[in-house]
């Protein structure tokens, strides 16, 4: 089961790999975008360094689906405090899911799934705001 996580969560990881590569002017073009494509690297390639290590020690999936929700509130909660607040959100809700997955291991797929897709849609709904605003203040409505 936990070479099943590592090889799912090697998609994600060059997703966001290509990603960054592909629109590497974008991303490269202020130390903001080039510090939040290096954050969402390092938090894609911790989750994959988490579970080849859970997988070579032996840890159960439920472990490292724990350890996986743990990273990303760690990662979540320092963005928030170096880039936006609002990361706080997600990383709130990893925690909370790691507390799911450290008492009902049988629910910590579900409950890392549905962190994940939150955090993406916090995302997404947090970028759109954040770039409306900016063409209101700037007048490019």
């Amino acid at each position: 089961a936990v070479a099943t996580l590592l090889y799912e969560s090697l998609a994600p990881f060059g997703v966001v790999a290509v990603a960054v590569v592909a629109l590497r002017r974008h991303f490269f073009r202020t130390i903001l975008n080039r510090r939040l494509a290096a954050a969402t690297l390092c938090i894609t390639a911790s989750i994959v360094v988490n579970r080849a290590l859970g997988l070579w020690s032996g840890a159960t999936a439920g472990q490292v689906l724990v350890f996986d929700c743990l990273g990303i509130a760690a990662w979540c909660a320092l963005c928030a405090v170096v880039f936006f607040r609002w990361l706080a959100l997600p990383g709130v809700l990893a925690l909370g899911a790691a507390v799911v997955s450290a008492l009902a291991p049988e629910r910590a797929l579900a409950a890392f799934s549905a962190v994940t897709g939150l955090g993406l849609l916090a995302g997404a709904y947090f970028g759109w705001r954040m770039a409306r605003d900016t063409a209101t203040a700037s007048g490019n409505e």
